[in-house]
């Protein structure tokens, strides 16, 4: 990780900023767009649009409207999780079982629908499979991708705390935002989201870290859509990257002979964004996750 962002904080921290009333146009346009992407999203045998990151990805394309199941993932063991629906990826196309990534989106997804039993049943299962240095052991395969470290099991304990459940320290534990790029920039800006979700607002410190993101990578239209959410409520910018054609044509499916990248928001604004062979049909799940930040709807 690059140098540190110097932003250390609590949930209960001062300074928390509700979300501002949405300033919206082209209200029409956009959900006409995000109607056509979900109707003519290419789904494979399980109702899903990804493999092997499919836990990630499908949790925020149901959260943006898409009709896929998250639950698919669900291991018979309470607390199990796999990267996709058929459980298959690891150990022939995956390193891992599971990642902290998939969890990532799991965690907005179970937040949204007010899980308790979910979010019990991975603490529980992390609490019995803790390393030596206490962190949750998650599945198979890279030990370092399977492992919940401290900031992602405060999370899940301020989620179970949140929903009525039973109250644990690690709640409060200190959360580091760090200058990162790319998908661990992603990661760290859906974990600053979740995180105002639960707190109804957001502390001074993540709208800096928020505003700093939105501004390096301004043709991110869901880091746009979360700085702005807790700022100003203008979406203008958000929406108007949405809008873009070259990016999210209206007529069609968005394919590699538009952007090379299926999930831009996860990337820097480089060759990913630009067009590239192979013919590849993407699902738009980029554009309907930030188009669900945008309105209010995750």
């Amino acid at each position: 990780m690059n140098k540190l962002l110097a932003i250390i904080f609590l949930v209960t921290a001062c300074g928390k900023t509700k979300p501002k009333e949405p300033h919206l146009t082209d209200i029409e346009r956009l959900k006409a767009k995000a109607e056509f992407y979900v109707a003519h999203a290419q789904l494979d045998s399980y109702g899903w649009i990804e493999g092997c990151d499919g836990l990630l990805f499908n949790s925020l394309y149901s959260l943006g409207g898409g009709h896929a199941d998250p639950l698919l993932a669900r291991g018979s063991i309470p607390g199990i999780w796999y990267r996709s629906a058929d459980h298959g990826c690891y150990p022939g196309n995956s390193a891992s079982s599971i990642s902290r990534d998939m969890f990532a989106g799991l965690y907005l997804w179970i937040y949204h629908h007010k899980r308790l039993d979910l979010i019990e049943d991975i603490i529980d299962y992390g609490e019995q499979h803790a390393n030596d240095i206490g962190g949750w052991v998650m599945g198979e395969g890279d030990k370092y991708a399977t492992n919940i470290r401290i900031e992602g099991q405060a999370m899940a304990y301020l989620m179970r705390y949140k929903f009525g459940g039973a109250d644990h320290g690690k709640r409060k534990f200190p959360i580091s935002r760090f200058q990162v790029k790319g998908y661990e920039d992603h990661l760290q800006m859906l974990s600053i989201l979740l995180r105002s979700l639960i707190a109804g607002g957001i502390t001074d410190l993540d709208l800096a870290a928020a505003k700093d993101s939105s501004q390096r990578v301004p043709r991110n239209a869901l880091y746009s859509a979360i700085y702005h959410r807790y700022s100003d409520g203008d979406q203008t910018e958000a929406i108007k990257i949405l809008l873009d054609e070259s990016l999210f044509p209206s007529d069609r499916m968005p394919s590699s002979a538009d952007r090379c990248e299926m999930y831009l928001w996860q990337r820097e604004d480089d060759e990913d964004w630009q067009p590239c062979s192979g013919g590849k049909v993407l699902s738009g799940v980029d554009f309907l996750f930030a188009k669900a930040v945008i309105f209010n709807e995750v």
